[in-house]
């Protein structure tokens, strides 16, 4: 039975994970949204607190949410307004209490489960800090948290409780009003205090441990840490998942532990010079964000990324449902390239004499911005070309060469080539048998020009489209206000209705977890969805920024990434998964408990 019951818990708590939020996509707003303070309740959660005092040789950092910010999410829009609300402040207020009641006599393992489910009521922050010059062995570490106990001694019987479960760690002193507690992990000690006013649990670790290291926690502020500034654009909340480390200053004290061939591979990579790392799932400009982050100096994964990219300037014939955007490398890229693989661009040069062409001529041709998107009209991409005219000289060339045929066809005034490499420039001859089949393979495109920009399209009825009914919908504007302008490469969409069906998801998670633990939400407080004024467009990217010596992964969201789940015809699936996950068992407890004698 316990362990079912904590099954069901956390299956309960996987579908409140479900629920999304709302984007600000406004198709007018020139700007990323600032973030808006979030102003949830202090007996919900609070933000960090340590991150804004980190010790100077604070070489990494680690932030594990509480369940609350994890499942519900709180973020600075529309979705996250309404978490913050009096409706959902006391729903949750009934879970915790109907959770610490389910949980209560279950053991050793509940009760860690109640301590993170029901007592945490913010992040669990753990800094590590190593002196400069210092090894290992001189790491210190510092942790904070608030927890929900109203005095020293009940938290101190949580503790005695645990430990008497651990075999390598040892009580040495008990936590009372006029001292602090002493824990031993091994030979390793630690101490720790609690403050019953605020809440805030503080602990420090580590074989240069003191009691003063102790009161000193969260004494300084530092504004400054590259663990704070860097956290700005990942996850600027302060309530979600985030880590980072200084692999400046942790990668040469861990050279000793590697042997010679791992630490070449790495000098040869330039990650050896690798400066930053960050991961992080929370959210930032108004949307959840899943990032990875890392940067250094030097060294090929350095400095290979790509040139920084301006402001678009491409636009298309309403909002697009699909976009991606790829940066075409400059021709300094292309020759970092070429030496590191050994090859000779001379020798390439010789080869494409004959058609009085130069690699150069072709990299810059392409080079620029090219934007694939699916909008009204249909699929077509557009290369904002860094020259322009470079591109109609190569295609000219490739004509007199006749590695390219281009036939041009007036419409309405505007004019369409088609572009064409026939068959067999690239396909090896075939028996006459085949050749009406290999005729067929030619590479072709369709293309018109717009100013600077050229268009291309797999068949001309898309330009023909786009000159009939042309392009008013700026993306520039758009990628801004969801936090997706400049990315090296990214992929986005959005969808109809995502954000009222995560409203629903949500209330549905919660009223079958409010029954796993007989907790009588009070569901009629919450609003129908009709009454919030939600955007009805929720948007979903994935990004890759490779520039500036940095490198960024990154997929946004509304407020959890199952959106891509729950915007294509398998949500229905998945949620009767969820669903039977969840109330299989709960039929099953019922079933027991129906069963069981009455006294």
């Amino acid at each position: 039975m316990p362990l079912k019951r904590l099954s069901l818990l956390a299956t309960s708590l996987l579908l409140v994970a479900c629920q999304p939020e709302t984007g600000s996509q406004a198709q007018t707003e020139p700007e990323t949204p600032p973030e808006r303070e979030i102003t949830w309740s202090d007996e919900v959660t609070q933000p960090a607190t340590l991150i804004h005092h980190l010790p100077e040789d604070t070489v990494a950092y680690i932030r594990v949410p509480s369940v609350t910010a994890l499942f519900a999410a709180p973020k600075n829009n529309g979705m996250g307004q309404f978490l913050e609300s009096e409706a959902n402040e006391t729903a949750l207020k009934q879970l915790f209490s109907g959770s610490r009641t389910e949980l209560e006599g279950m053991g050793a393992a509940a009760s860690i489960a109640n301590l993170a489910l029901e007592r945490l009521r913010s992040p669990l922050e753990v800094a590590v800090s190593i002196p400069e010059g210092a090894s290992f062995t001189a790491a210190r570490v510092q942790a904070t948290a608030r927890l929900d106990f109203d005095s020293r001694e009940a938290l101190q019987e949580r503790i005695a409780q645990w430990v008497a479960t651990q075999p390598n760690v040892s009580l040495k002193r008990p936590l009372t009003e006029n001292q602090s507690g002493m824990l031993s992990f091994g030979p390793m000690p630690a101490y720790y205090q609690y403050n019953p006013d605020n809440r805030r649990l503080a602990l420090v670790a580590g074989f240069s441990a003191t009691t003063d290291a102790l009161s000193q926690i969260g004494q300084t502020a530092n504004e400054t840490h590259p663990a704070l500034t860097r956290q700005a654009g990942m996850e600027a909340s302060g309530y979600g998942l985030y880590t980072w480390v200084s692999a400046a200053r942790l990668l040469p004290m861990a050279r000793p532990f590697m042997n010679p061939n791992q630490w070449a591979e790495l000098e040869q990579s330039g990650l050896d010079r690798t400066d930053e790392v960050a991961l992080s799932l929370g959210t930032a400009q108004g949307r959840g964000r899943l990032s990875v982050y890392a940067d250094g100096t030097g060294g090929p994964i350095w400095d290979l990324a790509l040139p920084a990219a301006a402001p678009t300037a491409v636009t298309t014939h309403g909002r697009p449902d699909i976009l991606s955007v790829i940066s075409m490398p400059d021709y300094a890229w292309v020759e970092t390239v070429v030496q590191l693989s050994g090859e000779d661009l001379s020798t390439w040069d010789a080869e494409l004499a004959d058609h009085d062409m130069t690699v150069r001529a072709i990299v810059e041709a392409v080079s620029g911005r090219l934007t694939t998107v699916y909008d009204e009209l249909g699929t077509y991409s557009i290369l904002e070309a860094t020259k322009p005219d470079q591109l109609a000289n190569l295609a000219a060339k490739l004509s007199a060469s006749e590695l390219l045929t281009v036939t041009e066809h007036d419409y309405n005034g505007t004019k369409l080539m088609r572009w064409r490499v026939p068959a067999e420039q690239w396909v090896p001859q075939q028996d006459p048998e085949v050749a009406l089949w290999t005729r067929g393979q030619s590479i072709q495109t369709w293309v018109m020009r717009e100013g600077d920009n050229w268009v291309f399209a797999g068949v001309p009825q898309v330009l023909m489209a786009r000159a009939d009914l042309g392009s008013d919908f700026d993306l520039q504007p758009w990628l801004a206000a969801t936090g997706d302008a400049g990315h090296s490469m990214m992929v986005l969409s959005h969808s109809e209705d995502v954000v009222r069906k995560n409203y629903h998801y949500y209330l549905l998670g919660m009223q079958m977890l409010s029954d796993a633990v007989n907790a009588d939400v009070n569901m009629m407080a919450f609003p129908p969805a009709h009454e919030r004024a939600w955007p009805e467009t929720s948007t979903v990217s994935a990004a890759v920024d490779y520039k500036d010596q940095a490198i960024r992964l990154e997929l946004g969201y509304e407020n959890h990434p199952i959106e891509l789940v729950q915007a294509s015809p398998m949500a229905g699936i998945a949620m009767v998964g969820i669903l039977s996950a969840v109330a299989i068992p709960a039929y099953q407890d019922y079933v027991e408990r129906a069963e069981a004698p009455p006294y």
